[in-house]
């Protein structure tokens, strides 16, 4: 286990719980690590992610006292996206963290 993973997915999932109040997506109600976010099986359409990683980069900003950017070109670049699950969203933004 690690615990600054399980505080970023903690984050996230909060984040996706607030924003589905006005979303409404079931299966976006209880988000877990392997819950798909975004891409082929993804619940979130390109507009809901972008609201989500611009409330993320705020909340992960106070939680760890970093600015990062999410969706930047690098994101868009690779070759499995890092906003396909809860888990891959929280591996990439600790590797973000661990990089600046």
């Amino acid at each position: 286990m690690n615990n600054v993973i399980d505080k970023i997915e903690a984050i996230i999932a909060q984040t996706i719980v607030q924003l589905n109040k006005e979303w409404k997506n079931p299966n976006l109600a209880s988000p877990a690590s392997e819950t798909p976010l975004f891409g082929v099986k993804g619940h979130l359409d390109s507009h809901s992610l972008v609201v989500l990683l611009a409330e993320l980069e705020e909340k992960l900003s106070d939680a760890f006292n970093k600015t990062i950017f999410l969706a930047d070109d690098r994101a868009m670049s690779q070759k499995l996206s890092p906003f396909r699950t809860v888990n891959a969203l929280a591996q990439y933004v600790d590797r973000l963290l661990r990089e600046g």
